[in-house]
This record gives structure tokens, sequence and C-alpha cells, in this order.
């Protein structure tokens, strides 16, 4: 596996507020909104292209963006609508800041701790005792950053009246590319899945068909070694299921064929086998064929050499050859069909 650094890249989901009175508010997109703790994602979802906020509201502006000792990204500040008090606006590396307060005239945030203002020069002092809240008050920019020393997190927020950006709500594949483990099935959400955009590895993903269904599944693999990673992510509602995932042993790893089929390829001991395999509706694997070949002896000398299988047959080198390049090396899929994850 080859070890990669590559600057950490992260855009949070953020949003505007529209604030009127104490209690129960109203967007000017007709939208209610409940003083006690309300989700981000369910606001969002309810603005689409025609209900647009078309006048000035109190609209808190983020940036947030992640660095490490490579440099820093190139993060996009954010506009955020519909926060209420105890809203998560981020969560990650240890850190936490969360909604403790809003009104027309200043925007509080709780913190997890860890979390200073930064100094004139944009450096932070280490030894500054971190605020348990962050202050915003109408008409200012504040600038902050996570007091670590190889890596972490800086943040800009602005508070001001202006019309804000509302982004489309994102897709469930969209959300676990970003790291966002909620959207998969609760039976999984504790399963190892990377936080892609701010691995030190670099993925990519794929949208294909794997069960006949007409409806993408999404595989994701480490950039051109999927030996590394890869897994497949199937749509169910607005819910992911994890079809496949394997990043443990790295002689055996799956990847997709052009015309849907999967292959899980096998390297040991100077022998190779290639199962070939479908995804029923259900996310099961259904085995279509077995390609086998064994040319090196290996550490194991009581073993057939050469040997060449096709399914549990016995085949010539022409034979086997013949059927890998028909079910397989004519179905390669070519890397630039490939998206870098960044």
């Amino acid at each position: 596996m080859r070890e990669r650094k590559r600057t950490l890249t992260v855009l949070m989901l953020l949003v505007a507020l529209n604030l009127s009175a104490c209690g129960t508010q109203k967007q000017t997109t007709g939208v209610e909104v409940n003083s006690e703790e309300t989700s981000v994602e369910a606001v969002e979802s309810t603005l689409d292209e025609s209900t647009q906020p078309d006048q000035e509201m109190p609209v808190l502006t983020a940036t947030i963006s992640y660095w490490s000792e490579m440099g820093g990204d190139d993060a996009k500040p954010k506009d955020l609508v519909g926060l209420a008090k105890g809203d998560v606006i981020f969560e990650g590396m240890g850190y936490k800041l969360t909604v403790k307060s809003i009104s027309e005239d200043k925007v509080v945030l709780k913190s997890s701790g860890g979390i200073v203002e930064t100094e004139e020069s944009g450096g932070i002092n280490m030894n500054k005792l971190a605020p348990k809240k962050l202050v915003i008050k109408m008409g200012e920019e504040k600038h902050y950053a996570t007091q670590s020393m190889d890596g972490g997190v800086n943040f800009t927020f602005s508070y001001t009246n202006k019309v804000p950006v509302i982004e489309a709500e994102k897709t469930p594949f969209e959300k676990i590319l970003d790291g966002d483990k909620s959207v998969l099935d609760e039976s999984q959400e504790s399963w190892p899945v990377p936080d892609f955009k701010n691995d030190k590895f670099t993925y990519e993903y794929l949208f294909m068909d794997l069960d006949g269904d007409g409806q993408d599944e999404m595989l994701v693999q480490m950039e051109d070694e999927p030996q590394g990673f890869a897994a497949v992510f199937h749509k169910k509602e607005d819910v992911l299921e994890c079809w496949m995932m394997d990043n443990i042993e790295m002689t055996c790893f799956d990847y997709p064929l052009d015309d849907g089929s999967m292959v899980e390829e096998y390297d040991y001991g100077g022998a190779i086998s290639y199962h070939i395999y479908r995804y029923n509706s259900d996310g099961e694997k259904e085995y279509l064929t077995e390609l086998f070949i064994r040319e090196e002896v290996g550490n194991d000398e009581t073993v057939e050499c050469p040997d060449y299988r096709i399914d549990v047959y016995q085949a010539t080198k022409e034979e086997f050859e013949a059927k890998r390049k028909e079910l397989i090396l004519d179905h390669t899929i070519d890397a630039s069909a490939w998206t870098k994850i960044q």
C-alpha cells in the first residue's frame, strides 16, 4: 500500500439564519422553524429553486477548512439557514461547535474546547485558554483556529444582513463522500468507513448499476489501488447500504467490469484466482465463474505447477488465457472513468 500525503480539504454544509423573535420563527420562504433543536438538513431540504430566499436577513457565513504541514485548502464560504439552538455547526478531529443562542444582534456558538481566536498575524497562541463560547456580533468577522501543531481546522465566521445563497440538498452518496456516516444503514454506522476527503490516502469513485435494477450503485476505492480499499454503496430510499467493504487483506480485492459484473481477485503463493460475480437486488453475491492460474511454485513445492482451471475443470494455458480475456480483460474499466475525491 503506498501512502500519500495531501492537503486535507473539507467543505462543511453550512447555513444562514432567519430570525424574527423568540419562540417559533418564520423564514421568508414560509418554512416554519421551531425554537427547539432543529435539523439543519431538514430545513435545507425545503429550499428548492422555487423557494430560495430573495430578501435580506441576518446571515451567518462560515468558511471551515482543514490544514496540515503540507499547507491549507481552498474552502469556500457558505451561508447557513434555519439554525436553532443545539444545531451542530462543526464536529471533527475531537472538536465540536454548536449553536448556543441566536438573535438579530449576535450568534453565540458553544465550543467543546481547543478553539481560539487567531492573532492579528494569523497565528495562534498555544498557551491561551480556549473559550467555551464564541461570539460573532452583527457586522463582525471573526477568525478562529484549533490549538494543534501538525494539522487542524481554521474557521472564519461573519454575521451580516444579506440575501443568503442556499445550496441544494446533497444526495446520500455525496454525504458519505463528505464523511457523513449518518446516511448509512443504522446497523453499519460503526463500520470503519474512511473520511474520504480528509484521510491520508486519496480515493476515487465510480457509478454503475451492479444489480440490474436501473439505479446506479457507487463504488469507492483507493486511487489506482483497490487492494488498499474498496467499497460498494447502494441507495435504498434515503439510506445507504454498504454491500461490500474491504480494507484489510491486500492480496484479495474486488473491482468492477464494464458489463456490471465484479471480480474478486486473490493473489497468493504464486497463484491467482478470479471469482466473477454479480450482485442481486438484496446485495448478495451471485458467483458466475471461477478462473485459476498457478505458474509459480511459491512456498509449497507439492502443488501442481503450472495449473490452469476454468471453474472445476482443468484447462490448457491457451484455454485459460482466452477465457480470462473474454470474461475480464475485454471488460476492464479505464482509469479515466473514476473520479478523484477531493
